[in-house]
């Protein structure tokens, strides 16, 4: 009787330690699949940063473009009043 409980626990210890080694294999795995995905993620970020420094430049160029065009506009506008007034012959 006693072989039969020893062997009873012994298979129920197996079938433990098979359940328990089958749990860490699936997390292993589960921990794999998030680190690719972490590595996936982290390289479409530098992507993104390496996309916005080579925007950086342009839309600098852009503000720069505006604020030297409303300059010379706000500069030539007098200028060209006067020499062209509003109303004048050259209107008509």
């Amino acid at each position: 009787m006693e072989d039969c409980s020893a062997t009873g626990r012994f298979i129920a210890e197996l079938l433990s330690r098979t359940s328990l080694e089958t749990q860490k294999l699936n997390l292993m795995t589960e921990v794999s699949e998030l680190k690719l995905k972490l590595v996936g993620m982290e390289k479409e970020q530098k992507e993104q940063e390496e996309k916005q420094k080579k925007a950086e430049p342009l839309g600098y160029l852009v503000d720069v473009s505006s604020t030297i065009i409303h300059h010379i506009t706000q500069s030539l506008t007098p200028r060209l009043l006067y020499l062209h007034p509003v109303g004048s012959e050259c209107d008509q």
